[in-house]
């Protein structure tokens, strides 16, 4: 008998098989005994349980007795995925209308021959967050009391959490875990961003994707769209663009891990910035890494816009009918404790985020924020999150 633990991303899915000490401790309960990595194959909803119904069989390989997973998605009170909220998971037209991921994994179990006492379904960037709560000391939350944490996952998009603190220092995690769809009250829906390029100065529109805001501006998605936008913006000038010439676009927008690429689309200018025997092309990798990191201190600056509106208590989403509870609302108003985490933050572009972040929030007198850098969750990790998070839900 055995307990499956399953963290579902964009482009990968992993299972592991799991076990629960006879004395665990609060934070290290669980063995992690077997683990698999499988391609994540966007398809509809019901065939993507299928599939994955096949490879919890195949993998097993004995009686299972409970199913825990972790994966993209809005869920809602009655454990459907909200529509347009995993995208990346299921083909038109399911990703947009609500998924119910617990009946059909039920149905595909069934038709495998499986039969389980339990499965439990989350959404992984709060499994993570579960995850990091539980390695929080009380030492490091002295003083925080009746208040929010804030948890800002940016990696290839935008994960994040609230949990309320307790007074026992115990944790209620309070929102669905989508701060991706916040809208960010100072900025329009096209943003005029000024840039230096090759000695000139240049205002270039911006439009950001009002229904997933934050997200158009904070991420690795964020960031490619921006170096697109540059591009694009030169090309209609009829002049040379500053980044297709030395990497082709492909690259650029095929690769998974988004955060690991644009690190290493920096440290290349590095590289190449030895190889190069052209004076002119040197000359263009120089002047698309000068581009490159202005278009990160953006990203710092609109992150920290971010974080004062969600102090000032400005929440609105772009899709109303995933408001957060009126309630909730009131409990993160003036919340000052973030947690830093993220794929995206552990680049060398990451931390330069940062610096840019606290630049423009020193710049603005703003000084009452706690940001706190954990190591970001692994899919283990977002496993053990939502095992955790199994055992409070009822």
């Amino acid at each position: 008998m055995s307990i499956i633990g399953i963290d579902i991303g964009g482009t990968k899915t992993f299972l592991a098989k799991i076990s629960i000490r006879e004395k665990p401790s609060q934070a290290h309960p669980i063995e992690v005994e077997d683990t698999s990595t499988i391609p994540t194959i966007k398809t509809s909803g019901t065939e993507f349980y299928q599939n994955l119904a096949k490879q919890i069989k195949h993998f097993a390989r004995q009686k299972i007795t409970e199913i825990v997973i972790s994966q993209p998605g809005l869920f809602q009170k009655d454990q459907s995925i909200a529509a347009n909220t995993a995208v990346n998971l299921f083909s038109p037209p399911d990703c947009h209308q609500d998924i119910y991921p617990k009946r059909l994994l039920k149905k595909a179990l069934s038709d495998n021959s499986i039969s389980i006492k339990s499965s439990f379904f989350c959404n992984d960037a709060i499994a993570g967050f579960s995850f990091i709560l539980h390695q929080l000391s009380p030492k490091l939350l002295k003083g925080y009391s009746n208040e929010c944490i804030i948890y800002l996952c940016p990696g290839t998009g935008l994960g994040g959490g609230i949990a309320f603190i307790k007074p026992d220092k115990s944790f209620k995690i309070i929102t669905d875990g989508h701060i991706s769809q916040l809208l960010i009250p100072e900025l329009p829906e096209v943003i005029k961003l000024k840039f230096i390029i090759r000695g000139k100065n240049w205002i270039i529109p911006y439009k950001t994707d009002l229904n997933y805001q934050a997200e158009s501006l904070i991420s690795g998605n964020a960031i490619l769209a921006l170096i697109k936008n540059i591009d694009t913006y030169l090309i209609k000038k009829e002049l040379e663009p500053i980044f297709s010439p030395l990497f082709p676009s492909n690259t650029l927008l095929s690769v998974s891990d988004i955060a690991q690429l644009i690190d290493n689309y920096v440290s290349d200018f590095d590289k190449r910035s030895f190889e190069v025997t052209s004076t002119e092309e040197l000359k263009k990798i120089k002047e698309a890494k000068k581009v490159f990191n202005q278009i990160l201190d953006y990203v710092g600056q609109f992150e920290a816009q971010l974080c004062k509106a969600i102090f000032d208590g400005h929440l609105k989403k772009s899709f109303h009918h995933l408001e957060w509870e009126q309630e909730d609302k009131q409990l993160i108003k003036s919340s000052t404790f973030f947690i830093d985490a993220g794929d995206l933050k552990k680049t060398r572009s990451g931390q330069q985020i940062i610096k840019a972040r606290n630049k423009w929030l020193k710049n603005n007198s703003i000084d009452y924020f706690t940001f706190y850098q954990p190591d970001s969750p692994t899919p283990v990790d977002a496993i053990k999150g939502a095992y955790f998070l199994s055992k409070v839900s009822n």
